[in-house]
């Protein structure tokens, strides 16, 4: 029996699952931290900020995959935009859709709040997501500067805050 996927706002009573999600993603990065304990109260303070967006894809009760998107003002948008921070979908729901439904429902959320823009990173060998973005509409817009590819630094602020915070807003966005 196939059982229908639903993609929608992530509520207090998800944040539990999607922890458990994104110790899967940060294991599949090969890294140690953020801890599970850490995650829990770092999910629970965004899904307190009204800027960011948690969206999830279940299949019953189960979260299978999550998006984070955050929104902000933009000087290279014209006004608001939004960068999807994370997107991951369990490696046993993989194939079935969830990540370009989870990539729309994104969309959807970042145009409902009047973006103009929506931006992303992603590893260029990774095949199944540049093809969803591919497919939705997003370009790269890197491959045409004449000035050299674009590169990401990291400033590690504290010590106990060394994690990569995923956040690149400039003209070499990703945009739709």
């Amino acid at each position: 029996m196939n059982k229908q996927h639903i993609v929608r706002r992530a509520g207090p009573r998800d944040l539990s699952a999607v922890a458990q999600l994104v110790a899967a993603f940060r294991d599949a990065l090969g890294r140690e931290r953020p801890t599970r304990s850490e995650i829990a109260r770092r999910l629970e303070r965004l899904q307190a900020d009204p800027a960011v967006t948690l969206g999830v894809a279940t299949e019953g009760a189960v979260v299978l995959g999550y998006a984070l998107q955050r929104r902000h003002f933009s000087l290279w948008a014209e006004g608001g935009a939004a960068v999807l921070e994370d997107l991951f979908v369990a490696e046993s729901a993989r194939g079935r859709g969830l990540g370009r439904r989870l990539v729309e429902h994104a969309i959807g959320e970042a145009r409902s709040a009047g973006c103009e823009a929506l931006s992303l990173d992603t590893n260029e060998n990774n095949a199944a997501s540049t093809a969803i973005y591919a497919a939705l509409g997003f370009t790269c817009e890197r491959a045409r500067w004449d000035g050299g590819r674009q590169i990401r630094y990291d400033l590690r602020l504290a010590e106990e805050r060394a994690v990569g915070l995923g956040i690149h807003w400039g003209p070499w966005m990703v945009k739709w």
